[in-house]
């Protein structure tokens, strides 16, 4: 029985005749679909993909597969690789904006930042900053963070936002002030971890 599932035109056979089972369907797909969401993310990020994005991806598309009409199907595991590689795309864009997204804030808190110039900083030390602001961003309350992302990365004019919010505009500034303020403490005490792991590596 298991030799049987493990043939794709077999599977796609039950599948047809409505008798195949999700498990029996991922275990003929998955290999295939998990080798093409990763070179997805991989071609569009130019970095290691990450695993949790790839298994996110693999799941979107074998839930787009399964519900497909079976009998509209007749390349199992090479339609399952193209819609793997269209959600691995879509991680890849999340990413991709994400960084962007970072990228902007971190540059709108240069002044605010005692100890970072971002026109001077080296190019390594710039693409670490940017990934310390979106960890940082990421550890806001919801409140904070919606803020922040809907009036700095979308663009919407705060007093807008505030009235959508049923908040007052002095409410919504010292809300994403507060954030401003705490991804700036964040940034701070990453780098004093920075330098002090330094400065251990440097006395062994």
């Amino acid at each position: 029985m298991v030799a049987e599932s493990d043939e794709p035109e077999h599977v796609l056979e039950l599948w047809r005749a409505g008798r195949a089972t999700q498990l029996e369907l991922l275990a003929v797909v998955r290999d295939a679909m998990y080798q093409s969401a990763r070179r997805a993310i991989w071609m569009m990020t130019e970095e290691r993909p990450d695993p949790h994005a790839v298994h996110e991806a693999v799941g979107q598309a074998f839930r787009e597969l399964w519900a497909k009409d079976a009998d509209t199907v007749e390349r199992l595991v090479g339609l399952a690789a193209v819609i793997a590689d269209r959600r691995g795309r879509d991680q890849a864009r999340k990413y991709i904006t994400e960084q962007r997204r970072a990228r902007e804030l971190t540059e709108q808190l240069g002044d605010r930042l005692s100890f970072a110039q971002l026109d001077e900083d080296a190019a390594e030390r710039r693409a670490e900053l940017i990934g310390d602001t979106r960890d940082c961003l990421n550890g806001l309350t919801d409140d904070q963070r919606v803020v922040i992302e809907q009036t700095v990365y979308d663009g919407v004019p705060l007093s807008d936002w505030a009235h959508a919010q049923g908040k007052s505009y002095e409410a919504a500034r010292a809300q994403r002030q507060r954030g401003f303020d705490a991804i700036k403490r964040c940034l701070e005490r990453k780098k004093r971890e920075s330098e002090a792991a330094e400065q251990d590596g440097g006395s062994t």
